[in-house]
């Protein structure tokens, strides 16, 4: 027979340390990234069915250097964590 008082004798993680605390601040963030990202999406969408001078810009290039990849990488990670945190986050635990 397992003994109860087993799980509690592991040392926590730090996501449950984290949790064990006030919730408020990782609540905020929770909600502000991809809220921010959002944002981020709509804007580059939106310049990209017009003329593509404002937050698109920097796509309308032929040339891939280290800034470029370091853009498209931060244009991914944006859109990823826009879109998947929230679902992520509905998963009952």
């Amino acid at each position: 027979m397992a003994d109860p008082a087993a799980p509690n004798e592991r040392p926590h993680t730090l996501l449950e340390s984290a949790l064990r605390y006030d919730r408020t601040p990782t609540a905020v963030i929770l909600v502000l990234l991809p809220l921010v990202s959002w944002v981020w999406i709509v804007a580059m969408a939106r310049d990209m069915y017009g003329p593509m001078t404002g937050a698109s810009a920097w796509m309308a290039t032929a040339r891939w250097d280290a800034k470029y990849f370091l853009l498209i990488w931060a244009m991914w990670a944006v859109m990823m964590t826009g879109m998947m945190l929230p679902s992520a986050l509905s998963r009952p635990v």
